[in-house]
């Protein structure tokens, strides 16, 4: 919407200062500046998984070209020295979009026909999935020689020396295709006078008022709206014990690996291992300021990534621990004859997310005017916490819901 507006008043003012003259000769430019605008979340999303399932395939293979035993589930790379997550960033999604951006760039900078246009479209879309999968396996590579911490050390420069290849060989491309091009291009009519009328001087300064009074705007609707103020939230509500309640259960910390502390980026992060009159997982994530990158750990992405195949769609339920009730959303999950159950709450900006029989709003399944009713009722806000049970499947839900609740009642404690 914001896009559009911008597009909109920016094409009536080129329209009434040159008319359709020169509405044309900046066309391109006004419509370029769409390709900065994030693609539709449903459009990225299956791009990201397609190039994500294509990325891992494709390392595991040549890993075995390689004489290196590796296998796969979902987006999991399984090596002798531990797995390795492709996880969004490594699908090359953002290399694909940055080089699509570029291709256009050039090709209007080069002033190509349209076969040529799409040709380095095409080309630049080509290198960059290719060079991608060369950046992914051999970070893979270098993490069955050297483990978890020579990836770490090598992921930036491998990342950096891609984007170069990338950009150089696409500039080369394009400077080519302009030497093979006959120029039938003449230099067009003199500039547009665009004159002087009305308050088309002070049209700058205009523009430049409006662009200053956008953070008074803002925070004048975040204060006043019916939400209030942003809520902040600077730390965890709750925190994981490492000792039992009882003394039937068995609590084992479990540490998180560089790799996935990486991808998760939260600010606090606890894992456990439970065993006793059940087995269970329990994780306990909180991201402190930009809470936009919890967002999308949520099971029925982080699952499915993972190989497991949900079952049903998750239903909402509520657990009671110390008297404090929890609500959560409830997720269920199959993969190579093994099921499992997890249990899912988050808190934004200290309050429950959930609320009633409502989704979350992050989930795929959630109602689109989900978020905007967020945004329109409780504006943002910065603290995002999430707490993940991981168990077994029992006879029926009740069951379930009770173990659970057993299960956090041994090692949850309040952080207020």
């Amino acid at each position: 919407m914001m896009m559009a507006s911008v597009t909109l008043l920016t094409g009536a003012w080129l329209w009434r200062r040159g008319g359709a003259r020169l509405f044309k000769r900046l066309a391109f430019p006004l419509a370029f500046a769409w390709s900065a605008v994030p693609w539709p979340t449903n459009v990225e999303e299956v791009v990201t998984l397609k190039l994500r399932g294509l990325v891992t395939s494709a390392s595991v293979s040549t890993l075995h070209l390689m004489g290196v035993q590796a296998s796969h589930q979902g987006n999991i790379i399984n090596l002798a020295s531990g797995s390795v997550v492709v996880d969004s960033a490594c699908s090359g999604i953002s290399s694909l979009q940055s080089t699509l951006m570029v291709s256009l760039f050039l090709g209007e900078f080069f002033r190509f026909r349209a076969a040529r246009r799409i040709l380095l479209l095409a080309g630049g879309a080509c290198l960059a999935i290719g060079a991608n999968l060369a950046r992914a396996t051999t970070l893979v590579w270098l993490a069955s020689s050297g483990g978890p911490d020579k990836l770490l050390k090598y992921h930036d420069r491998v990342g950096c020396a891609e984007t170069g290849v990338i950009f150089l060989a696409l500039a080369t491309a394009a400077w080519y295709l302009s030497r093979k091009q006959k120029s039938s291009f003449q230099e067009e009519e003199s500039p547009v006078d665009a004159g002087e009328g009305g308050w088309a001087g002070n049209g700058g300064f205009v523009a430049l008022a409006a662009f200053a009074a956008i953070p008074l705007l803002a925070w004048a609707w975040f204060a006043l709206s019916p939400g209030g103020p942003i809520r902040m939230q600077d730390k965890p509500l709750w925190a994981l014990k490492t000792g039992a309640e009882k003394t039937a259960w068995r609590v084992q910390p479990v540490e998180l690996s560089p790799i996935d502390a990486r991808t998760l980026g939260c600010t606090d992060a606890q894992t456990l291992s439970l065993e006793g009159p059940a087995s269970a997982e329990v994780y306990h994530f909180f991201w402190k300021t930009d809470s936009s990158t919890g967002f999308g750990h949520t099971p029925d992405n982080c699952m499915t990534c993972a190989g497991w195949r949900k079952e049903c769609e998750p239903v909402s339920a509520r657990l009671r621990i110390k008297n404090a009730e929890i609500p959560c959303k409830v997720y269920r999950f199959a993969r190579d004859g093994e099921r499992t159950v997890v249990f899912q709450s988050v808190w934004y900006g200290g309050d429950p997310m959930l609320r009633g029989d409502a989704e979350f709003p992050d989930t795929k399944d959630a109602p689109r005017g989900a978020r905007l009713s967020l945004l329109w009722n409780e504006p943002r806000r910065r603290g995002l916490e999430s707490l993940n049970v991981y168990m077994p499947p029992a006879r029926d839900a009740a069951s379930e819901i009770r173990m659970a609740e057993e299960v956090l009642g041994q090692v949850l404690v309040s952080n207020r």
